[in-house]
C-alpha cells in the first residue's frame, strides 16, 4: 500500500523539519512491504580539502603519539526506571475485562494497585475515538506533568507534533477525533515515583480492556514504556531497546503493533523524525 502525499501534507512535513525521499523496500517477517516515502532531515555536509602534504607525510612512530583517553564504551542497557526494585503490589480491581469505558475510567481513578497511586494529583486515562471500532490506538509513555494537569495524553508541544504527524498521514482534526484513541501506557504520575516494569505490568490490565473496547485496526506504540507495556509478554525478556523493535509488525491481543519514538523524544532528537516517518508509513501500509 502506498502513502501518497499531497502538497498540503508535504508542507506539514516541511514544518516538522523533514523532507521526503523514496526508500528501499522494508522487509517485515517473511514478506516485504515497500514503504513509499521516508522523510529525512536536511544535513549540511561541509567539504574538507586535505592538503597534499598531509597525504605524503609519513605517520609518526607509535611512541611519538600522545596518549588518547577514549570514553568508556556505551552499553545499551534497559533504563533504570524499568528495572526498579520490587515493591509490594496490590490486586487489580475485579471485573476489569467486563467494564465499559466510563466504568473503567471511574475504576482507574480509585485504583490502589501500585506505588504510582501515592500522592497522585489525578489520572490520565486517555480519550476514546468517537466511532467504534477505531482505526488507530496510540499508546504513549507515562503521563507528563502537563498531561496530569490537563487530564489528557499528548499535551503541549508533544501533542502539537503528534497532530502534525497524523495530518501528514492524511487524518484531519475531525478524522482524528473519530478514528484515533489516545492513552498513556500507565494512568498515574506521581512526583518522585518512577514507573518500572511492575507498574507497567499492573496497569496493562487497563490497557488490555481499552484495546478490547476500541477494537483498533492498528496500535502505534510511541516510546519505550509503551513498547514495554504492550510487548513484554510477546518478545524476549528483558524487552529489547526500542531501536531493535522498530521496522517489524508485532502483535498484541491479535492486533498489529508498530513501535516508534515518542513525540517528546522527537522534540529532543529531531534527527529521529525520519525514522518515525518510516514507522508511520509501515503502520499505515500494514492495516
Amino acid at each position: 500500500m502506498s502513502l501518497d502525499l499531497d502538497t498540503r501534507q508535504r508542507a506539514i512535513l516541511q514544518e516538522m523539519g523533514i523532507t521526503v525521499w523514496q526508500p528501499e523496500p522494508v522487509y517485515i517477517a517473511e514478506y516485504s512491504v515497500e514503504v513509499p516515502e521516508i522523510a529525512i532531515n536536511k544535513i549540511a555536509v561541509k567539504a574538507v580539502n586535505t592538503p597534499a602534504t598531509a597525504i605524503n607525510t609519513p605517520p609518526r612512530a607509535v611512541s611519538e603519539r600522545p596518549p588518547v583517553n577514549l570514553p568508556a564504551k556505551q552499553v545499551d542497557k534497559p533504563p533504570s526506571s524499568l528495572t526498579s526494585p520490587a515493591v509490594a503490589l496490590q490486586p487489580m480491581p475485579a471485573g476489569l475485562q467486563e467494564m465499559d469505558w466510563p466504568t473503567l475510567l471511574q475504576t482507574a481513578q480509585t485504583c490502589q494497585a501500585c506505588q504510582l497511586c501515592t500522592g497522585r494529583k489525578g489520572i490520565v486515562f486517555g480519550s476514546p475515538a468517537s466511532v467504534q471500532p477505531a482505526d488507530w490506538l496510540i499508546v504513549g509513555d507515562p503521563p507528563t506533568e502537563s498531561d496530569e494537569a490537563a487530564g489528557a495524553a499528548f499535551t503541549g508541544e508533544a501533542g502539537v507534533l503528534l497532530g502534525n504527524m497524523l495530518k501528514a498521514m492524511g487524518l484531519n482534526d475531525e478524522q482524528v477525533t473519530q478514528k484515533v484513541t489516545l492513552t498513556p501506557s500507565v494512568k498515574c504520575r506521581t512526583e518522585g515515583q518512577s514507573t518500572g516494569a511492575q507498574e507497567l505490568a499492573q496497569c496493562e490490565a487497563f490497557l488490555r480492556r481499552q484495546v478490547a473496547l476500541a477494537s483498533p485496526k492498528m496500535i502505534l506504540a510511541m516510546g519505550r514504556y509503551a513498547a514495554q507495556a504492550l510487548l513484554a509478554n510477546s518478545v524476549s525478556n528483558p524487552v529489547p531497546p526500542l531501536g531493535q523493535l522498530r521496522g517489524v509488525v508485532h502483535q498484541y491481543q491479535g492486533i498489529p503493533v508498530v513501535v516508534t519514538y515518542s513525540p517528546a523524544n522527537l522534540l529532543r532528537n529531531p534527527a529521529d523524525k525520519a525514522k518515525a516517518w518510516a514507522d508511520l508509513c509501515l503502520a499505515k501500509a500494514s492495516f
